[in-house]
């Protein structure tokens, strides 16, 4: 009969696969009982359901944890590029993050696009207030990096934030000579 130590089976909990779990626990129940080895008694169900019932409430709480972490990490401000002319993610592209106050723009973050295309990490929880923002992309340095001749050397987006507690996503659909944004969930 093989045995499995504790961390094995925490690893199984903590990972997807349940099933491997229970397969293990039932296999050795089974195998504890070698002259009957289909026969379960009602103390083994007990204990079988038992077990089952301890690792789904781990594995929900694991869940619920998950869940909770990257809710509340969620960024304020957030935006998607995706370069329509090559049906692609915009990745590379540099964004940067602006906010008006006492009648100018100050800079609140540059940052680039991952491989998603996506930028999540242009302001902190604690630096975002309510009022106008702008998103800066540098298109013609990203489609001449390309090789590809476009028509706008950059894209402004202002907009207005007027809820601290509200998610504000901002899609830029691109290609060289054209571009479409509006507010996404």
């Amino acid at each position: 009969m093989k045995s499995y130590s504790a961390s094995h089976i925490s690893k199984l909990i903590i990972g997807t696969n349940i099933c491997r779990l229970l397969r293990i626990i039932c296999v050795n129940i089974t195998l504890s009982y070698p002259g009957h080895p289909s026969y379960l008694s009602f103390e083994m169900s007990y204990y079988f359901m038992s077990v089952f019932i301890i690792v789904m409430s781990l594995r929900l709480q694991v869940l619920s944890n998950h869940i909770s972490k990257t809710m509340g990490e969620r960024p304020k401000i957030s935006t998607h590029v995706l370069d329509t002319s090559r049906g692609l993610p915009a990745s590379g592209l540099s964004v940067s993050l602006y906010y008006f106050n006492n009648g100018q723009w100050t800079l609140i973050k540059e940052s680039t696009t991952n491989s998603e295309g996506r930028c999540q990490d242009l302001i902190s929880s604690l630096a975002f207030t309510p009022g106008r923002y702008k998103l800066h992309y540098e298109i013609e340095n990203y489609f001449t990096s390309k090789n590809i001749a476009t028509f706008f050397p950059f894209i402004e987006v202002v907009f207005d934030v007027s809820s601290k507690e509200e998610h504000y996503h901002v899609p830029l659909l691109l290609s060289p000579f054209g571009y479409s944004t509006y507010r996404g969930t």
